[in-house]
């Protein structure tokens, strides 16, 4: 089940203490109100005439005191039910506050956690990237160096005709030579690619488990997005593996 609540803690804590304090005034209101009740009977009875029974104001006198004791009576249970049933749904919010709370902490932890760990693959296959380039590039170079030893070293010991042949050979040589290095390179991408959709399917997994405890409830939209999110990185991967072996099944044709 997904909560979307943006209240703060100090939000929380604000609101339970505003309910609290209206809570404690009703209470009081009750309490002075069954206490001017008490006062009243109290009164009456002090002051009870002493007349014939017949009297009529007696007999006011007398239905007025019960329904003094009837409201205060009702006053009394109203009151204690009304403590007791504002105190036990208080502390239900505020459990059920306190869970949403710890949740949603839990679930912020998880996406820094998973941010981090993105942020650093892509800082390491960065400097990966930088680091083979660099080797391209000094290989390049040591070839540019090797071709003009060669190609000097030819002009001093062959004729003209054999120069041109010699250097179509050389290049030939040097070409094969890039084709197998850009082949471990591109060899080298597609697993470092593939470990890293691994890695994204693992943690869609977990987010999956998280999110489908049973598969008899109804999916949410988190739910539902969850489950593109992972079907997608299952196909990438498939396509990936495939890729590669076309790849390397078209370079062992050409040689």
């Amino acid at each position: 089940m997904s909560y979307y609540y943006t209240n703060t803690s100090f939000e929380v804590d604000q609101d339970l203490a505003t309910l609290e304090e209206e809570l404690k005034m009703k209470i009081q209101a009750e309490r002075v109100l069954r206490d001017t009740l008490n006062l009243e009977l109290s009164e009456v009875a002090r002051n009870k005439p002493k007349v014939d029974i017949q009297d009529k104001e007696k007999i006011a006198l007398v239905g007025k005191l019960f329904e003094l004791e009837c409201r205060n009576s009702k006053t009394r249970e109203l009151q204690k039910d009304y403590e007791f049933e504002d105190a036990d749904e208080l502390k239900d919010n505020l459990f059920i506050l306190e869970g949403q709370e710890k949740k949603e902490e839990s679930d912020n932890f998880k996406k820094v956690i998973r941010n981090h760990k993105l942020k650093d693959d892509q800082e390491f296959e960065l400097l990966e990237l930088e680091r083979e380039e660099k080797e391209i590039k000094e290989e390049i170079e040591k070839l540019e160096r090797e071709n003009k030893a060669e190609k000097t070293v030819a002009i001093r010991t062959t004729n003209p005709d054999q120069v041109e042949e010699l250097m179509d050979l050389f290049q030939e040589m040097k070409c094969s030579e890039l084709a197998i290095l850009n082949q471990e390179r591109v060899k080298k991408y597609f697993e470092d690619y593939i470990a890293y959709v691994e890695t994204r399917i693992d943690d869609a997994r977990e987010v999956h488990r998280e999110l489908f405890p049973s598969k008899d409830r109804p999916q949410t939209q988190e739910q539902i997005e969850t489950e593109k999110a992972l079907t997608v990185a299952l196909g990438e991967l498939a396509w990936e593996k495939k890729h590669r072996r076309q790849y390397e099944l078209e370079h062992m044709k050409k040689i």
